[in-house]
């Protein structure tokens, strides 16, 4: 704790990636090391496309949100896929059509959320230049 070099907190999984983790457990299910390190891979390169390594500490969680919400999204829609080619009562169909809605909605919501953050977060105010002229006129720049 008196090391302040050393930032133990910084090499403990954070709750996003325990997060992450189970639900690749989740999905893979005891499918071997090999297809897990594959779907790490893939997240950690849509969070490199996403702009994660450039991008601010507040738009760093919004990204691992996204990436989190995708990774729900498709494991909903791969759980919806197998529940649907059976035969079920019409209220099982309904919690799984609700269940995959949901994913979907929060996985809308988290990519909104990190677009208008970037937007509001890019924006600079413009800076005006009022410049006199020659007969009085006045010419006005914007940078």
């Amino acid at each position: 704790y008196d090391n302040k070099e050393m930032e133990l907190w910084k090499s403990v999984i954070g709750m996003g990636e325990l997060a992450e983790s189970q639900a690749l457990d989740t999905i893979l299910n005891g499918s071997g090391q090999g297809m897990r390190e594959c779907w790490r891979q893939r997240l950690q390169a849509m969070r490199a496309d996403l702009g994660y390594a450039e991008s601010s500490a507040l738009e760093r969680l919004l990204i691992q949100q996204v990436t989190l919400c995708w990774l729900n999204l498709n494991l909903t829609e791969y759980r919806f896929t197998n529940v649907m080619k059976q035969s079920i009562t019409l209220t099982l169909g309904m919690y799984w059509e609700k269940r995959l809605s949901t994913a979907q909605r929060r996985f809308t919501r988290s990519c909104e959320t990190l677009a208008r953050v970037r937007k509001l977060s890019r924006r600079t105010p413009a800076l005006q230049f009022n410049i006199a002229t020659t007969g009085g006129q006045q010419l006005n720049l914007m940078k």
